[in-house]
């Protein structure tokens, strides 16, 4: 290591670091230790170490980056400095090893650099050491004489919690097709269902904020159905409850009050309340009731979020592709498997509290 002293002398020499909790307090050398009463700076392997007073003592900090606006770093924190702010620890959360800050002092000591202010809105809720050094080395080259801008969307998108979670409830209809002809020789049939649910929204601060994920259940209230060709006659009730875990993309930077989204999910459909039953035409003691079982799934999903007088309203397209639906056949002869085919589009309409 090279020390660097007030007196403009260099030293040339090896040393280690010793700590205080997550400061560098002191250098030990050989045969004693060094305050930092008499050392500007401290330079290892093209890394700048900088004397800082900060709290009640002086300790070292590695030098990130440097102008008007400087940033540091102590063993683990992070540090930006200025003539105006002095030097400032900035807040941040760990994900996987990694830094990601909020985004409250960062928006203080850029508030006169309009560009560099936007930079910071656009990546509040994703500031990563990464997007940090940018934004201030576009702070660095900024005309400085401008009119301060302060980053009020900034800081209060970096003040609220790191996961955000919000609930709805849920109307909807299911135009739902069915194909029974595995049972019976008949055209596919039509049916709505109307559905009543509820929704959990979780959107965190660490990933894209253009990402959320969701959990929904959903009740299908019960649908009858006769239908019947020259032969048979075929009775059904249908009524599900779907359980679904989600993500969706929002297209966030297209309009501030409408926000579109492409998504899918899965889960299951509990089907189970749902029943076949299927007699002869020609004779009504011979006939076959079929128990229905319940079946995982997946949807694909489009819609988008309105903000409506500052209340939010989720309008879902949901697509149900082909799914085999099975079923136990039980008549007086036999007992086997058997099956019928659904595929339905959801519209759906959700209220966010």
């Amino acid at each position: 290591m090279t020390i660097f002293k007030t007196d403009s002398s260099q030293i040339k020499t090896s040393g280690i670091f010793i700590y205080e909790n997550d400061l560098i307090k002191n250098i030990r050398f050989e045969n004693s230790n060094s305050n930092l009463d008499n050392i500007t700076k401290v330079v290892i392997e093209d890394k700048s170490y900088l004397v800082k007073d900060y709290g009640w003592g002086r300790y070292l900090f590695l030098q990130i980056s440097s102008g008007e606006l400087s940033l540091y770093k102590s063993k683990s924190n992070y540090y930006l400095e200025n003539s105006k702010f002095g030097l400032k620890e900035i807040a941040k959360k760990e994900y996987l090893n990694y830094p990601v800050f909020k985004s409250g002092v960062v928006s203080l000591f850029i508030n006169n650099c309009k560009l560099a202010v936007n930079k910071l809105e656009q990546n509040a809720t994703n500031l990563t050491l990464r997007n940090l050094k940018n934004i201030i080395k576009i702070y660095n080259s900024c005309n400085l004489e401008s009119e301060i801008q302060i980053a009020d969307e900034a800081i209060e998108k970096s003040m609220a919690p790191i996961e955000k979670i919000e609930f709805g409830v849920s109307l909807g209809l299911m135009n739902l097709n069915t194909d029974y002809n595995n049972i019976i020789d008949i055209s596919a049939t039509n049916t709505i269902l109307t559905s009543v649910g509820a929704k959990l929204y979780f959107h965190s601060n660490m990933l894209d904020e253009n990402l959320d994920f969701n959990i929904s259940v959903d009740y299908f209230m019960k649908n009858k159905q006769k239908i019947n060709n020259l032969d048979y006659t075929l009775y059904s009730e249908t009524q599900l409850t779907k359980l679904m875990l989600g993500t969706n993309y929002l297209f966030n930077n297209l309009n501030t009050n409408i926000k579109p989204y492409i998504g899918i999910s899965g889960g299951i459909i509990l089907n189970s309340n749902s029943s076949i039953f299927l007699t002869s035409n020609s004779n009504s003691l011979t006939y076959t009731n079929y128990t229905t079982n319940n079946e995982l799934c997946y949807n694909i999903n489009a819609g988008a979020v309105f903000n409506i007088l500052n209340q939010k309203i989720d309008f879902l397209i949901e697509y149900q592709p082909k799914l085999d639906m099975s079923i136990l056949k039980s008549s007086s002869l036999n007992t086997e498997n058997n099956s019928y085919n659904i595929t339905g589009i959801s519209f759906r309409l959700t209220y966010v509290f």
